[in-house]
């Protein structure tokens, strides 16, 4: 791609398709320095090769004053004037953003209004603490122009979001290994946060590619331990609380592994609209609900929807909805799977039953009722609340 091209792009999307939003807020140059600026580009219009190539070394050298003035001058109709306007905006606005950038950075007390892309979403979402602020300014840096077009018009981001999802999927998984590329913790963070804006459409399949950005080293490690394990676990828990679609199982998969509980929050919801995400919303509630949350499950116990059918060595079952209710009120009371006959259970604990419903099958239905028989036994003998 010529740079005039990358100009053209940068104008679009980070420049001129944005100016109202700066115009408003931004700090502008001295006059004296802007009708210098004005100047010189009128000179880019120059008859003399030597006057234009001069007036483009001094707006080069002006720098981030210049800015205004040049993006008038990409809009001129004079060809010479708008091309070589773009060419010297790629620099102009790369230096505008470094400058926010670290104006956002000194700010450290947040005394003063910055206009940087999606900040005020975030720091309602994440925080404004000095952690917030330092990986704000890195989504800044490493995505300024998805920040940008995200912020400006949400709406029109679906598209825009699967195809970066899906580029950044096939950078981590490339054939060949030496050209991979592990994503860092800004890149997931620019996902997740744009993900999680009510306003953009994000479809099922850019919701399945973003799944397997979560297990990127830098992301994950972030979830557990960390300078940045807050920011991560905020923006990780409001992206579970609204999942849905195919990557539901994951998303709660994910809530289950880092203990989170907005996963609690999207299990119940899909507990109520009758989408048991392969049972996992029903494990869900036992791994991060409590005592509160057995009325919910027991209204399940007489729902035979089949979750999915089992074939283990060489025995065939079928887990319904109503098994993995019963075992995860089972686990909520304090009592033991394994005493109930679950007949492909065979783990001395309750913990398994958060990674495989498929032990949860019964292939006679004589031991399922006998099961459900025990639980309604048990029951009729606790104390009446």
């Amino acid at each position: 791609m010529t740079r005039a091209a990358v100009a053209a792009i940068c104008l679009g999307c980070i420049g001129l398709t944005f100016l109202p939003s700066f115009a408003a807020e931004e700090k502008q140059p001295p006059a004296a320095e802007h009708e210098r600026a004005v100047e010189l580009v009128r000179q880019l219009g120059s008859q003399s090769f030597n006057a234009r190539e001069e007036a483009s070394k001094k707006l080069m050298q002006l720098g981030r004053p210049a800015k205004q003035a040049l993006l008038d001058g990409a809009k001129s109709l004079d060809l010479e004037v708008r091309t070589r306007c773009e060419q010297l905006l790629v620099d102009v606005l790369a230096a505008d953003l470094k400058a926010r950038v670290d104006a956002f950075i000194a700010d450290k007390d947040g005394k003063v209004e910055h206009d940087l892309p999606g900040w005020k979403r975030y720091r309602e979402l994440v925080g404004k603490d000095a952690g917030s602020r330092e990986l704000f300014a890195e989504m800044c840096r490493a995505h300024s122009r998805l920040l940008d077009e995200a912020d400006a018009d949400p709406k029109a981001m679906g598209q825009k979001y699967l195809q970066e999802a899906q580029a950044m999927y096939q950078q981590i998984y490339q054939p060949a290994v030496g050209q991979r590329r592990q994503l860092t913790l800004a890149d997931v963070a620019t996902m997740l946060f744009i993900a999680t804006d009510p306003e953009v459409p994000v479809p099922d399949q850019a919701r399945s590619f973003t799944v397997n950005l979560l297990y990127q080293p830098a992301f994950n490690n972030a979830v557990r331990n960390g300078p940045r394990t807050e920011q991560a676990r905020k923006l990780l828990g409001a992206w579970i609380a609204q999942a849905q679609g195919q990557s539901a199982v994951q998303t709660l998969n994910l809530a289950i592994q880092f203990g989170l509980k907005e996963g609690l929050v999207l299990a119940l919801k899909l507990i109520e609209s009758k989408d048991f995400a392969n049972g996992m919303a029903i494990t869900a509630v036992g791994k991060l609900g409590n005592k509160e949350h057995v009325p919910v499950l027991e209204k399940l116990l007489d729902n035979k929807t089949v979750v999915m059918n089992v074939n283990l060595n060489n025995k065939q079952g079928t887990t319904e909805v109503r098994d993995v209710a019963l075992a995860v009120l089972i686990h909520l009371t304090g009592q033991q799977i394994k005493d109930y006959g679950y007949e492909f259970y065979r783990f001395p604990n309750n913990d398994q039953i958060f990674h495989a419903t498929a032990y949860l099958a019964f292939a006679e239905q004589a031991k399922r009722d006998a099961a459900q028989q025990k639980w309604h036994d048990w029951k009729a003998k606790q104390p009446k609340p």
